[in-house]
């Protein structure tokens, strides 16, 4: 037979917490639901996104001209070296170098 205790002890055991989680996911849903109704106070919303942005593109230009700004020097570097290796080998030899063979990919 089961005692009126111990059905108000299981209801007390397992209601209380219950009503615990259920309070925390209501405050947890209606803190979620403020927070998306006014995302700019809370730093996601499209005026911080755009500032990130925006910084982020400035950055990623400026790596991009050093990058490109390297590759031009590093072009330049080694056409100068493969024109004093050719005047090098005609001093040398008396003979033209052979001439350059392109790879089929490489742009002209």
């Amino acid at each position: 037979m089961v005692s009126s205790d111990m059905i108000l002890g299981i209801a007390l055991g397992v209601g209380v917490p219950m009503l615990g989680w259920a309070f925390r996911i209501f405050w947890l849903v209606n803190a979620t639901h403020k927070m998306h109704l006014k995302p700019d106070e809370h730093g996601f919303g499209s005026a911080t996104t755009e500032a990130l942005l925006i910084n982020h593109f400035k950055v990623e230009e400026g790596l991009q001209r050093d990058a490109v700004s390297a590759t031009k020097a590093l072009r330049f570097a080694i056409k100068e070296l493969s024109h004093y290796t050719r005047w090098s080998v005609k001093q040398r030899t008396g003979k033209e170098p052979p001439p350059y063979v392109r790879d089929a990919g490489e742009d002209i």
